[in-house]
């Protein structure tokens, strides 16, 4: 029995090598942001997190030396290397528009372009 219990702790031991806990808080230049999307790089399986309505998010990492991306629509994704700071701040940039962008939401059905 004590093999056993020796050998699951042991276990759990090698899985556990490397993770590490990641939180923070995402904002911008208007304040803090939920909904941004946490990524860690090249996890298998997909390790993903989103942020909060407070803009706070806790990752619990797969990898050594974890890469993390930040992703939020009409940003410029930020890619962050984790080495020793474990609690971060990170702020997000809106990417200019590029084109047009055209918003049918309001309007009503006799005034939607017809294809």
């Amino acid at each position: 029995m004590k093999f056993y219990l020796t050998l699951i702790s042991f276990c759990i031991v090698l899985t556990s090598w490397g993770q590490v806990i990641v939180e923070g808080t995402v904002f911008d230049r208007q304040g803090l942001m939920p909904g941004v999307v946490v990524t860690e790089l090249n996890s298998i399986p997909i390790n993903r997190v989103v942020t909060n309505s407070n803009g706070e998010f806790k990752i619990l990492t797969i990898q050594d030396n974890p890469i993390l991306t930040f992703e939020y629509i009409g940003c410029k994704t930020k890619i962050i290397e984790i080495k020793k700071k474990l609690i971060l701040k990170v702020k997000m940039k809106f990417e200019k528009a590029k084109g047009r962008l055209i918003s049918f939401c309001n309007q009503r059905p006799s005034e939607t372009p017809s294809t």
